[in-house]
């Protein structure tokens, strides 16, 4: 019995070391540095959402909004209507602001004195013409949505030019007489056409002529003869007067009653080769012819 426990305690005292647990010595810790260490961020309460700054009408809208609002007399003694409204534009800037602009202009005309001139050589015109003046017009102003004001900014004049606009041009006489007075006599053997004009053109006639054809009585033509008009140049408006003598044959009139009668004469004025229209007081138009 006393070997059976002896045996017992040998096995016990094998035994209980191995299921005694390792006791492992606590490890070391080394201090995490500065940049290691977590910094705590206190959680703050979450942030309202921003209104965006966005207008408050489209473009087109405020554009005919403030067409509307732009005053009929405006700065530099500019109008409102001088200005078109199809060019209107907004653009929104931010800040309830916006940039509005608007384009015009304007064509300003002026008649200008008749003038007569020799368009071409002996082809005289009266033209009609206007002065026209035109320049183109810019304005910028700022509208304010929060006060509903409108800043004009600016009115700006580009691209003036002047120039000549021929309205009409009709062409004129230049070399004209009123025939005032005409008489023919006859005096024996001799004829004697004497008279009066007026120069009713738009320049001086120089070295005027009237050049008389005498008839007989049955229209039939006896001779052709000129004469000068004094003074050698009239200025328009200004009269001149023409006599002439010439000889006849007896066929050239018929004797009765003790006078002797001139068939007929016809008359025209001539400035060197150029006929020279004019009006005849007895017939009121451009031709002559006595009888």
């Amino acid at each position: 019995m006393k070997e059976f426990l002896l045996v017992i305690f040998c096995l016990l005292v094998i035994l209980i070391p191995g299921c005694t647990p390792e006791i492992i010595p606590a490890q070391t810790q080394t201090p995490i540095g500065p940049e290691l260490q977590q910094t705590s961020v206190p959680l703050s309460s979450p942030t309202p959402t921003q209104k965006l700054d966005e207008p408050g009408m489209s473009q087109e809208e405020m554009a005919a909004y403030v067409w509307k609002l732009l005053p009929d007399s405006l700065p530099g003694s500019y109008a409102k209507s001088q200005f078109e409204s199809e060019t209107k534009n907004a653009v929104y800037i931010g800040n309830n602001k916006w940039e509005f602009s608007l384009r015009g202009g304007e064509t300003q005309s002026k008649s200008l004195p008749l003038r007569r001139y020799e368009k071409t050589p002996g082809n005289w015109v009266e033209n009609y013409s206007n002065q026209v003046y035109t320049y183109n017009l810019e304005l910028k102003a700022i509208y304010y949505e929060t006060t509903n004001t409108l800043d004009i900014i600016d009115i700006q004049k580009s691209d003036e030019d002047t120039k000549i606009e021929t309205v009409s041009e009709i062409p004129i006489i230049a070399k004209k007489f009123k025939v005032d007075w005409i008489r023919g006599e006859v005096s024996g053997v001799l004829v004697r056409i004497e008279g009066s004009v007026t120069n009713i053109g738009i320049i001086p006639i120089e070295n005027a002529t009237i050049e008389v054809a005498l008839f007989d009585l049955e229209g039939n033509l006896i001779r052709t003869d000129t004469a000068p008009l004094k003074p050698n140049k009239i200025d328009v408006y200004g009269s001149g007067n023409f006599f002439l003598e010439v000889m006849q044959s007896l066929k050239a009139g018929k004797y009765e009653g003790g006078t002797y009668k001139l068939g007929s004469y016809r008359y025209r004025f001539l400035s060197g080769k150029e006929e020279i229209l004019y009006i005849d007081p007895s017939q009121k138009k451009e031709s002559g012819e006595s009888s």
